[in-house]
């Protein structure tokens, strides 16, 4: 579902919506809107661990 979501924000067909004021945009804010819908409810909190202790990993390294 992401790369499907990153896809339609490449995608050259889309671009010219974009060029309307605020119309344009009204689409990708609902693509982005159903991609954070479902990540939210997928995401297990073993994953927002994982991501956690990674972020803190790099965080000692640098």
């Amino acid at each position: 579902m992401m790369l499907a979501a990153l896809a339609y924000f490449v995608l050259p067909t889309d671009a010219l919506p974009d060029i309307l004021p605020v119309i344009g945009f009204t689409d990708d804010a609902a693509v982005f809107a159903a991609l954070m819908a479902i990540l939210g409810r997928t995401l297990k909190p073993r994953h927002k661990d994982a991501a956690k202790a990674f972020l803190r990993r790099l965080a000692d390294e640098g």
